[in-house]
């Protein structure tokens, strides 16, 4: 591996439903995951983010070790513990149960509540502290994901009518003070049966935190809608038991 403290291991490389190269570090007592960051970034905020969900009851991997920076590998690397169990997307059976129990983990990790919206630093070392790069969720649609500049690209492309990306356009505007949430929570922002584990007839735990964002607590809900549509309600469910949402949401 040319990591000395697991010398002893077999690597596998993972090839799907992750953000972040990882690779299956396997003896005959014990199997691991190891997670290493980009060129250039720090694997330190996502350890922080596992670390913060499992202190609040949400089940995900343990950060078993973590390193700033790894002269062998020349990356920042950590090492986690197994979940237990399959994704949802490859079990062919009813998921109603599994999900909703996800759901209630999903309302957990939204109990940690973050200061700005967006993305998390993922270049400084030794990350303490989980902060949004944005002070606003408006600053953040507006100039992080400059979503006006992308639907006037649209409609350069003819992908989007004037008059469609026109209506869009003044939505997005009009809407912008209902859109301002005041605070952020710890966000997944990848959720889908892929991330979603289970072990016989039992949920097992949410993986993959390489998107994690500061986000509103809508934002995940709305992306597994998009996902998984089926199993929506299931996961709303589970949710709503944990964390009930405002009257009209």
């Amino acid at each position: 591996t040319g990591l000395p403290q697991f010398e002893n291991f077999i690597v596998f490389e993972v090839a799907s439903g992750i953000s972040t190269n990882v690779f299956r570090l396997v003896n005959q007592e014990i199997e691991y995951y190891l997670r290493i960051a980009p060129e250039g970034e720090n694997i330190s905020t996502e350890a922080l983010i596992h670390v913060l969900a499992a202190q609040t009851g949400v089940l995900v991997p343990s950060c078993i070790y973590y390193e700033d920076f790894n002269s062998n590998l020349s990356r920042s690397f950590m090492v986690t513990s197994k979940i237990v169990g399959q994704p949802v997307i490859e079990r062919p059976r009813e998921n109603s149960a599994i999900v909703a129990a996800a759901g209630k983990d999903l309302a957990r990790l939204h109990s940690i509540k973050i200061g700005g919206f967006g993305w998390f630093d993922v270049k400084t070392p030794h990350c303490k502290k989980l902060t949004g790069a944005f002070s606003s969720y408006i600053e953040f649609i507006f100039n992080g994901l400059n979503i006006l500049d992308r639907i006037s690209v649209l409609k350069e492309k003819e992908v989007l009518s004037k008059d469609v990306s026109d209506k869009i356009h003044a939505f997005i505007l009009d809407s912008a003070e209902k859109l301002d949430f005041t605070q952020a929570a710890l966000s997944h922002s990848d959720l889908n049966n892929e991330h979603i584990f289970f072990n016989g007839e039992s949920y097992s735990g949410l993986i993959d935190f390489g998107d994690a964002c500061a986000m509103s607590t809508y934002h995940d809900l709305a992306k597994y809608f998009l996902n998984e549509p089926e199993d929506y309600r299931a996961l709303l469910q589970g949710y709503l038991e944990i964390n009930p949402l405002p009257a009209g949401y």
